[in-house]
């Protein structure tokens, strides 16, 4: 039994020492939660099993030599679990550590994004103050246009209604003008007549 017990040992204290480097090499820049805490589980699980051997060596009729060696890998086995310890505590550091890394890169990522669309949406918001100002300018030119073009359709309905006002005088005007042409050519043709008979006479 003893000698199973300590073939058995050895093998547990190599698998530990094993597992302790794989804990120490565990790349926590890729998936490391689920990885890391399966190296865990398997280093506690060693342990425990190697704390129930030397256990089993220690309660043992043991000589003195092999009293002094049992003492020995207990002392190996607590150092292991000094070791775990203190690796354990290590790698949730740096696990912490890298996830807040992530965390940053993740922000600063969603940042950029964001930034991104904020110049795209701040460049459309431009396109579409110019363009409203264009919009604007062409209201306000059209405006101008259209008071212009009402002022002048104000200034001729004017002129219209004076006119319209004056064309009875002026008919008054050039009926008394055709009247006196009129008189006028009668009395010239009655002294025409006038002279014809009167040289007709002188004549005779």
């Amino acid at each position: 039994q003893k000698q199973q017990l300590k073939r058995e040992r050895v093998s547990l204290e190599h698998d530990i020492d094993q597992k302790l480097l794989a804990l120490c090499k565990i790349d926590l820049s890729k998936d490391i939660e689920s990885g890391l805490h399966a190296v865990e589980g398997d280093i506690e699980a060693l342990l425990q099993a190697l704390q129930k051997v030397n256990n089993e060596m220690m309660s043992l009729d043991c000589t003195t030599v092999e009293r002094q060696q049992n003492e020995h890998h207990r002392e190996i086995m607590q150092g292991y679990f000094q070791d775990f310890k203190t690796t354990k505590a290590k790698m949730k550091h740096r696990f912490e550590k890298e996830a807040l890394l992530k965390n940053c890169q993740k922000d600063i990522e969603e940042f950029k994004t964001g930034a991104a669309a904020l110049g795209k949406e701040r460049d459309a918001i431009g396109k579409v103050g110019d363009m409203a100002n264009q919009i604007l300018a062409i209201g306000e030119s059209s405006r101008e246009r259209l008071q212009a073009q009402r002022s002048t359709f104000g200034s001729i309905l004017d002129k219209s209604g004076t006119l319209i006002k004056k064309l009875p005088v002026v008919n008054d005007i050039i009926q008394k003008i055709h009247k006196k042409k009129s008189r006028d050519m009668i009395i010239l043709s009655g002294v025409i007549g006038l002279c014809l008979f009167l040289c007709w006479l002188y004549w005779k």
